[in-house]
């Protein structure tokens, strides 16, 4: 009965090793990269920016300005609250990305995998889209797509070993494109 129980436990242990080893094997996922040094948190007086894509090697730049130029892809209403927030010596710390309501981020470790972005009073056509658009001009390739429903849009794209995915969800008048690297 001990010997059984004994086995059963390096079995599993043995398992669990060979599972993990094969797992690291395995290509890493795309990693995303938030570029927002154009865009001034600061200024709760400018309520609007833009998205738009770049690369560097293998990792997407998602880039967050508050201008519109070089992107079709449509604005992105830009909640930042007034410094709410202070450090010990009492001075206000100005908002970052982390206090955009608009825009989310999911992250492994210091590595961003996922950001998803709120447009507000717009159509599913016309972010996905324009996401589509943006991502082709980089030389991206649609590998799969999938209308879900009619609030739901879902593709996949290749670029040698950048591969995302995107979903785009239709909540009422607003759209959230999700863009996550796999």
């Amino acid at each position: 009965m001990k010997r059984t129980i004994r086995n059963r436990i390096a079995g599993t242990v043995v398992a669990t090793l060979v599972v993990l080893g094969l797992g690291s094997a395995v290509a890493a996922p795309t990693t995303l990269h938030i570029n927002d040094q154009a865009l001034d948190y600061g200024d709760t007086g400018e309520d609007t920016a833009y998205l738009s894509f770049g690369l560097d090697g293998a990792q997407l730049v998602v880039n967050l300005s508050n201008s519109s130029a070089g992107t079709a892809i449509p604005a992105i209403d830009l909640l930042v609250p007034a410094p709410v927030k202070t450090d010990i010596a009492g001075d206000d710390i100005d908002p970052t990305l982390a206090d955009v309501d608009t825009v989310t981020t999911a992250a492994y470790g210091n590595q961003t995998l996922s950001i998803g972005v709120t447009h507000k009073d717009t159509s599913l056509a016309a972010v996905s889209s324009s996401y589509h658009a943006a991502l082709a001009a980089l030389g991206f390739e649609l590998v799969d797509t999938s209308d879900v429903s009619s609030n739901i849009d879902v593709a996949m794209l290749s670029k040698g070993d950048t591969n995302i995915k995107l979903v785009f969800h239709r909540s009422g008048s607003d759209v959230t494109a999700f863009v996550t690297g796999i």
